[in-house]
């Protein structure tokens, strides 16, 4: 006669598991009472504070700012309105500089010597989004165009093109334009004009 025991814990133990399935889940609570267990199909996270050991694609629920906060390669991030990427951190450059940067690359090497290191240049829809979540500021300089635009001066078609790719600046009337922002409105300029660049975080 052959003995078969088998020995099973509830609730799970700690282990690695090739599958788990679940009706219902609370994360970062162990106790059975103090956070309510959401209905079938749902996944509750207890909000706690910043967590101090992480990784990137870390996620949590922040216990003081009351929304979901991820860890990308560098920095902790919001996942922003409607999906939308929204930056938490708006600042300009130390040094103002024209419209050539020798392209968008060199554009963001400049940037990261000039007093926004960690940043990318801002796009001017990241900065509308920021103001919509964020307070306001007067911060006035480059930013992105995000798409190729235009606006009618007379019977003239203005274009903005990120002063050709952030590669002019020679005042060229109607042609080449960069956009700036300027007290929460984006305006365009004229590529030989010194102007700061604005960051994203």
């Amino acid at each position: 006669v052959e003995t078969l025991t088998i020995t099973t814990y509830y609730p799970s133990p700690y282990g690695v598991y090739n599958e788990m399935r679940a009706n219902k889940m609370v994360i970062g609570d162990t106790s059975a009472t103090s956070t309510a267990a959401p209905s079938d199909g749902a996944v509750t996270c207890k909000p706690s504070a910043q967590p101090a050991a992480y990784s990137e694609g870390t996620l949590y629920y922040d216990d003081s700012e009351h929304k979901f906060k991820y860890r990308d390669q560098s920095n902790w991030k919001d996942f922003g309105a409607a999906g939308w990427y929204v930056p938490e951190s708006v600042i300009r450059t130390t040094a103002t500089h024209n419209g050539n940067f020798g392209g968008y690359q060199g554009m963001y090497a400049w940037i990261q010597t000039n007093g926004c290191p960690g940043y990318h240049v801002c796009e001017d829809t990241e900065i509308t989004r920021y103001y919509q979540l964020h307070a306001t500021g007067t911060l006035r300089g480059w930013v992105n165009a995000s798409e190729s635009q235009y606006t009618n001066a007379g019977s003239v078609q203005i274009y903005t093109n990120d002063c050709v790719g952030w590669t002019n600046s020679i005042f060229a009337a109607g042609t080449k334009f960069g956009h700036i922002l300027n007290n929460f409105y984006l305006y365009i300029a004229d590529c030989d004009g010194a102007e700061y660049v604005l960051c994203c975080k």
